[in-house]
This record gives C-alpha cells, sequence and structure tokens, in this order.
C-alpha cells in the first residue's frame, strides 16, 4: 500500500467472505518455514472473526517480517557474494560473524527460513463457530 511519501512495509493476508448474513469463523493459518534440512511450521496464526454485510474482508498483517522476504539491495548482494567487501555498502560486524548492511543495518545475511524451495507455504484453516463459542 503506498501513501504520499510513505511506504507501508507488511506481509499481509486477506480473507474475503463471499456468504451473505453474519458469518462466524475462527481463522487459523500456518506459515511454513525450512530450518536444519527440515521443513516445518514456523508460525501459527489464529483468529475468531464475525463477518457480516458491513464487515467482509479480514486483514492478517505481518505474518512473516517483509525485511525477511524483500531485503534491499544492499542485503541481496550480500547473500549472493557470500561476503560484503569495500565499496559495496556493506560491513563486517567482526564480533558475531554476520556482516551487516549499512544500507538497511540488518544483520541477517541468510536466506530467509520461510522460503521452502522458491516458495513460501502458507496452509489457511477456516472453520465454522458455534453459537456457544460467541
Amino acid at each position: 500500500m503506498e501513501l504520499p511519501e510513505h511506504v507501508l512495509k507488511t506481509v499481509r493476508l486477506s480473507v474475503v467472505c463471499k456468504n451473505e448474513g453474519e458469518v462466524r469463523v475462527r481463522i487459523g493459518v500456518l506459515i511454513a518455514g525450512f530450518e536444519d534440512g527440515v521443513e516445518h511450521v514456523r508460525r501459527v496464526v489464529r483468529k475468531n472473526y464475525i463477518f457480516s454485510e458491513k464487515d467482509k474482508v479480514l486483514n492478517l498483517d505481518d505474518l512473516i517480517p517483509y525485511t525477511s522476504l524483500n531485503p534491499c539491495a544492499s542485503c541481496d548482494v550480500l547473500r549472493r557474494s557470500g561476503v560484503g567487501g569495500i565499496g559495496d555498502g556493506l560491513n563486517s560486524s567482526g564480533t558475531d560473524g554476520f556482516t551487516s548492511c549499512t544500507s538497511c543495518k540488518s544483520t541477517k545475511t541468510k536466506r530467509s527460513s520461510f522460503i521452502v524451495g522458491s516458495e513460501v507455504k502458507v496452509r489457511i484453516v477456516i472453520t465454522p463457530l458455534s453459537e456457544i463459542l460467541k
């Protein structure tokens, strides 16, 4: 979403209800990750929600850190080269073995753990809520 002179950097999931009237649901979002050669559920978001005639869209923001999926250009150079060098906007932090980016100050030079293969895997589970669970 772009506003004048401001960009909101977020990873958003929008759920739209196409049914008429009021619909009570529980929405679960499971986001897969890959670490140490094993794929697993990295993050779970759960929300109870009531869709109505006036409110047909649920937006879930910040499901994944934006910078883990969209690094700045200098971070991308760092990831591809494996090391930071003089003149490319990258510094060696020296203490923890990571290299930091002078553009965004990120020290995360590894590939995002939210990427499995070449994609982000998201599972969405929507179940109806009974009248008892208001």
